[in-house]
């Protein structure tokens, strides 16, 4: 996988690139209770990287969970070329 696209951190440019990415799976919760199951969250692990591609580490310093929402869901918008 290469994945990589432009975003912003702290209102700095740069590029997040998606390591590994497995979507979540809802929780099922009709049917017998021996099929139910809570589901799963997703696994997105990225790096992010300056303009020259080079890892900045001092950005992913600085995450807040809302960050992790954020480009989790414009890497879902880069997949589906929104």
């Amino acid at each position: 996988m290469n994945d990589t696209f432009q975003t912003t951190v702290n209102e700095i440019d740069c590029q997040c690139y998606v390591t590994r990415y497995v979507p979540g799976v809802p929780p099922k919760l009709t049917g017998h209770p021996d099929a139910r199951h809570d589901g799963e969250e997703s696994e997105f692990n990225f790096e992010l990287l300056d303009e020259n591609g080079q890892r900045a580490e001092w950005l992913e310093d600085d995450l807040t969970d809302e960050d992790n929402v954020r480009l989790e869901q414009e890497y879902l918008e880069f997949l589906s070329g929104v």
